[in-house]
Formats: structure tokens, sequence, C-alpha cells
């Protein structure tokens, strides 16, 4: 490890994890409006999402 000097300090920039997280949760999210949305407004259908989960309603 070294010791980084007073002058680098200001190009230091540290906001890529929390974007990623936000970018993450906005599609979480919208993915969840979607299930929930086919699931309610739907008299019958199926859907399925990645890692092998599926629902189905009649």
């Amino acid at each position: 490890m070294e010791k980084i000097p007073f002058s680098e300090w200001s190009t230091i920039r540290g906001g890529e994890p929390v974007t990623l997280g936000a970018v993450m949760a906005v599609m979480v999210i919208a993915l969840t409006a979607v299930i929930v949305y086919r699931l309610f407004m739907s008299s019958a259908g199926k859907a399925s999402i990645p890692g092998g989960f599926q629902f189905e309603w009649k």
C-alpha cells in the first residue's frame, strides 16, 4: 500500500457502486411490477422468471 498525496485526492471518484445498486433496484422493481400486472389483470395465464420460478393462475 502507498499513501496518496493530497494533490491526488480530488481525482478519486466513488459513485459507481451507488449507481449500480440504483440501476439494479429499478430493474427489480420493474420486473416485479410486470409480474404483478400480469397476475392481477388477466383471468388466466402463466409467468416465468429466470431461476426456474413459474407462476400460473386460472
